[in-house]
């Protein structure tokens, strides 16, 4: 899983112009190296960073004015070609075609109606929670979407709502108290994703940088990039961020993952065979994956059967038993920490 290293650039430049060490302090000189020296970077840097900037800055308050001087720029070509586009919903909507050309396990979307608009980010936290902290990279990408907003619009973010990823609601007092004196709106913790909620008419909807002949040309080399940069050996790791992404919709078929991938389903079932693996196989990880998740979070067997696609929970439960070689109700029985390993290979 790899992001955009002009992204990473960003950080390291607000961090140091504050006298903030990076180079083998917040992440080692090698990986400092190769985020100057590579397209993308691996997103284990990326949230290794953020981690250890959360961990140095010691609250959100801190922490988040570490990037105050991150804008859409910082999203490399994408927020170059964003920029030539003549209003901030055709940037959303661009965003949402092309956003594998800045990280391919970042899913945006957002629905616009006449009053509201919703601009959801969902990442598979599910893959990473354990290792990094996940409270930290929500802070980090709310902000950067709000940056993002911010430098579009030519205007301070106003946003309705926001919805804030949390893992403890017990600890997230001050997060909540942060961002809503920041944004001055209501602030709600969600157990999934951050959604940030706009009234239509609070945005600035034209975009003043807007370039219609350069906007045409980037629109046809795009794709093109987009394969350059995902060789075909990443292509598995890119299917687990969509479908853990897309979690209300599971399981996409592998008709839609071809889709969202820029290419033909025989071409990507022909890619998944030389990886020896097959759509079926990272499904079945995924559902393990997913499983422990909700377990975690205290559903009962019935729902989480249901959410994973199956019509009775007698099925459900023979694949957990032959995919993990425990029972459901053994599972239950472990704790969190043991739940984890039965996760494997999910990174």
């Amino acid at each position: 899983m790899k992001i955009d290293s002009n992204l990473l650039k960003g950080i390291i430049r607000s961090l140091e112009l504050q006298k903030i060490k990076c180079k083998g302090s917040l992440i080692s000189s090698d990986e400092y190296d190769l985020i100057m020296e590579q397209s993308m970077t691996k997103a284990d840097t990326f949230f290794k960073l953020i981690t250890n900037c959360y961990s140095h800055a010691g609250n959100t308050a801190n922490f988040c004015n570490y990037f105050n001087m991150l804008s859409v720029l910082d999203m490399g070509l994408l927020g170059h070609f964003l920029i030539t586009c003549k209003n901030i919903f055709v940037a959303y909507d661009r965003i949402i075609k092309y956003q594998m050309l800045f990280s391919n396990f970042i899913e945006m979307r957002y629905s616009h109606s006449n009053s509201e608009v919703n601009w959801v980010l969902q990442m598979p936290y599910q893959l990473f929670g354990k290792t990094y902290n996940m409270e930290a990279l929500a802070d980090f990408e709310l902000l950067f979407r709000l940056k993002i907003e911010e430098t579009l619009s030519n205007k301070k973010p106003e946003p309705k709502k926001i919805l804030l990823f949390h893992k403890s609601i017990e600890k997230n007092a001050a997060r909540i108290e942060y961002f809503e004196e920041r944004y001055q709106c209501e602030v709600i913790p969600a157990k999934q994703y951050n959604t940030i909620t706009y009234n239509v008419n609070q945005i600035d909807k034209t975009i003043p940088y807007q370039n219609y002949e350069l906007y045409k040309l980037m629109d046809q080399k795009i794709i093109s990039i987009i394969q350059e940069l995902y060789k075909p050996n990443e292509f598995k790791n890119n299917i687990k961020s969509i479908l853990i992404n897309n979690f209300e919709q599971f399981p996409l078929g592998i008709d839609e993952i071809s889709k969202r991938l820029f290419m033909s389903t025989r071409k990507l079932q022909s890619i998944l065979k030389r990886e020896n693996t097959s759509y079926n196989m990272i499904l079945n990880e995924i559902k393990i994956i997913l499983t422990i998740d909700l377990i975690n979070r205290n559903k009962a067997i019935s729902e989480i059967s249901a959410q994973l696609g199956y019509s009775d929970t007698s099925s459900f439960k023979r694949f957990i038993k032959e995919n993990t070689g425990h029972s459901l109700s053994d599972i239950f029985k472990l704790s969190q920490e043991e739940r984890m390993t039965l996760i494997c290979g999910s990174k």
